[in-house]
């Protein structure tokens, strides 16, 4: 009896050591790089870019290439091997429509100083192993004249740990809010 014992012991004291270690985990450790701490820091942070035309602020609240193509594409759908969609042609189109929504949208925010008001993420919560995405991501914004609008920079933002960044940019323009 005292044989069957030991491997059960040493099961539960091993069980208890990865607890542990899970639980020393430092928050925000697995966020990535540059992450915002919330969604309207994000925001904020992408309205000031694009009205700065800071090309440098506006791509680091992007996933990088890096990110997209290692963690989180393992994690998408499209992923599965049965599906067979190429990680490099994923990322070369969320690319392509990034850099054509930029140079759509970044002049518009250059030309009309705004002022934040509130981000609102009106579709589902999508969770995944090691990150959720909020859909359907919209940022109301004030004008000069004291008009509310709205736009898409953003529709997916992921949540990574307490870190958010976003997939991509949207050529959309402001139009009035929709309350």
């Amino acid at each position: 009896m005292i044989p069957r014992l030991v491997p059960v012991r040493a099961l539960m004291l091993l069980s208890l050591f990865a607890g542990a270690c899970e639980g020393s985990r430092r928050p925000g450790e697995l966020a990535f790089q540059g992450s915002a701490p919330s969604v309207e820091v994000l925001a904020r942070n992408a309205l000031r870019g694009l009205a700065a035309a800071d090309t440098a602020l506006v791509n680091a609240l992007r996933l990088t290439e890096s990110e997209h193509n290692g963690p989180v594409w393992l994690e998408l759908p499209a992923s599965a091997p049965e599906i067979g969609f190429p990680v490099d042609l994923a990322w070369r189109n969320i690319q392509l429509r990034n850099t054509a929504a930029l140079s759509r949208i970044g002049g518009w925010y250059q030309s009309n100083p705004v002022r934040y008001h509130v981000t609102e993420c009106r579709g589902e919560t999508q969770a995944f192993a090691t990150f959720r995405v909020h859909t359907d991501c919209w940022v109301l914004f004030l004008t000069t004249r004291g008009e509310l609008l709205e736009a898409q920079l953003f529709k997916d933002v992921l949540e990574r740990d307490g870190g958010y960044k976003i997939f991509r940019y949207y050529d959309e323009l402001p139009r009035r809010a929709r309350l």
